[in-house]
Order: C-alpha cells, then sequence, then structure tokens
C-alpha cells in the first residue's frame, strides 16, 4: 500500500546525490508517485562487495543517523579512525553546516572549516586523504599544490576522482562537479605539483 524505494549508494558522493534528487525538483518531472516513501540509506561502504551483506542484514551494516539528519557525511574518516585508534585525525570541510555530522561520527577528530585552495599547514600530516574532493574546485591544481605543501616527506595523499569526463551527466552537475578525469590528465597535474605517482587504479 506505501511502497518504499531506498536509495544506498557505494560512493561517498552518493548520499548527497540522493538527497539533493530527493529534495530538488528533478523527481517532480521522472515519474514521481505521491505515496511513495523515499529512503536515503547515504553511503554504503565497501564498494560492490558491500552489497550483498548490506541486503542479506540490513540493519547490521547501516549506520544511523542522529535526530533524524540526512546520511550523507562519508564515513571514511569514522573507518580509519577505528582501524588506527592511536592516530591523531584531522578533517575539514568547506562548509561550516557539515561539521556537526563529522563531528558526531568521530568525536576524537579534530574538525576545521578549510578552503582547500588555502591551506594553513605546512608539512603537518603523515598521509592525507582527498575523497571526491578536487573535481568539485576549478582551480584544482592549487589544491594539488596545497596537499603536496601540507603533507610531510616521506609521507603520501590519498585521491578519489570521478574519471571518464564521457559519462558526464545531469548527476555531475547536481554533485557540483566541475570535471571528470582522465588518469593521463590526472597523473600530469600529479606531477606538476611535484607528487611521485605511487599506485593508480580504478575501482
Amino acid at each position: 500500500r506505501h511502497p518504499r524505494i531506498v536509495f544506498v549508494s557505494t560512493n561517498p558522493n552518493g548520499g548527497l546525490l540522493a538527497e539533493r534528487l530527493l529534495g530538488g525538483s528533478f523527481l517532480q518531472g521522472h515519474h514521481y508517485q505521491n505515496g511513495i516513501q523515499y529512503i536515503n540509506l547515504g553511503y554504503l561502504p565497501g564498494g560492490k562487495t558491500g552489497v550483498l551483506p548490506f541486503a542479506q542484514n540490513p540493519a547490521a551494516i547501516k549506520s544511523l543517523d542522529f535526530n533524524n539528519a540526512p546520511i550523507w557525511i562519508s564515513p571514511v574518516l569514522q573507518g580509519i579512525g577505528q582501524a588506527f585508534p592511536s592516530a591523531m585525525l584531522w578533517a575539514s570541510e568547506a562548509h561550516a553546516e557539515g561539521l556537526p555530522y563529522a563531528a558526531a561520527r568521530v568525536p576524537r577528530a579534530t574538525l576545521v572549516q578549510m578552503d582547500a585552495r588555502h591551506m594553513p599547514f605546512d608539512a603537518e600530516f603523515d598521509v592525507i586523504g582527498a575523497f571526491d574532493v578536487i573535481e568539485h574546485i576549478t582551480e584544482d591544481e592549487a589544491v594539488l599544490a596545497e596537499l603536496h605543501r601540507a603533507v610531510r616527506p616521506g609521507g603520501g595523499v590519498v585521491l578519489t576522482v570521478p574519471q571518464h569526463p564521457s559519462l558526464w551527466s545531469e548527476f555531475d552537475v547536481r554533485a557540483h562537479h566541475v570535471r571528470r578525469y582522465t588518469q593521463s590528465d590526472l597523473a600530469q597535474k600529479l606531477a606538476r605539483s611535484g607528487f611521485e605517482i605511487v599506485k593508480m587504479t580504478s575501482f
């Protein structure tokens, strides 16, 4: 009588995309049906291999929100905190409204609002993760240069970006992407920013 459509994403940005899709007018022109409950469960870690355990036991996999807030903050930092309990964790967000969600997931992390093009750090971190970040920023090479400056000598940076410009779609527009990358384009930008590529792969 009251069917439900559930959105689950294997991409860290997918939860936010679904939230914008559900909250906007996009569905109104695409066979939106009154009475259907649309539920956004956000990001499901583990990629494609995480789908089967989730289908078998959703309650054991799904991260619960708080105060019924949308689950769109990626649990990457939460996973890192669990894997490395003694590590000192920092996280940044361009928009202040995202910080309380991250703080609820990883209370021990130091959280800052920051423009990635102008980082207030020099040789500060052993490893920096930028997961689906630079594709949102016009000056992506400025961000890469700042990442290189902020990481300690001998440290590393882990990046994820959307690839294949030929796959550009309405979802990229709604996710506020500036670009998708080819492997050679990203490799050239990393080299110009001073990085040595240890591994580059698709997933």
